[in-house]
């Protein structure tokens, strides 16, 4: 595995401004002051790493999200590129699949590629409460160890 450091990523953000590179550097992420980046709000389709990425407007992965009241049990699921289902479509995410195997189940998929485990906390501390869960799933992989050293990734990031 290639290591980069918080530095060679702060440097790569800093050069990309100085060029006028289109800011954040992936088109379905937008700042967010205390998670470093989230995913953009309301998309529909947005494509990326040939797939497509549709968001609500919480900036929440959809899944199909059975968020109705005839639901019996909600599922918070909350992670990183795995859990967010980086590289395929919004029906395709592991969090989808089993949403559908689980019927009368809402899955909510808070999770955000490249996170790691201090921006997946403060994440489910602040939004995980609102969707009232009976279970939060926790995915992670090796890389978010790492990643919870790093002080700068894309943006910033809690440390």
């Amino acid at each position: 595995m290639l290591f980069r450091s918080p530095a060679w990523f702060e440097a790569k953000w800093h050069d990309a401004h100085r060029e006028g590179a289109p800011m954040p550097s992936a088109p379905i992420d937008e700042f967010h002051p205390v998670y470093g980046w989230v995913l953009k709000a309301s998309l529909t389709n947005q494509e990326f790493l040939n797939s497509y990425v549709s968001s609500d407007e919480n900036n929440v992965r959809q899944t199909g999200n059975r968020l109705a009241d005839s639901v019996n049990h909600r599922i918070l699921t909350i992670g990183d590129s795995f859990t967010f289902g980086e590289c395929v479509d919004d029906t395709d995410t592991w969090v989808s699949r089993l949403e559908k195997l689980l019927p009368q189940t809402a899955l909510i998929n808070l999770a955000n590629h490249g996170w790691a485990h201090d921006q997946m906390l403060l994440r489910l501390r602040d939004a995980g409460k609102n969707y009232k869960p009976d279970y939060v799933i926790l995915g992670c992989v090796n890389d978010d160890i790492l990643r919870n050293h790093f002080y700068f990734r894309d943006y910033a990031k809690p440390y």
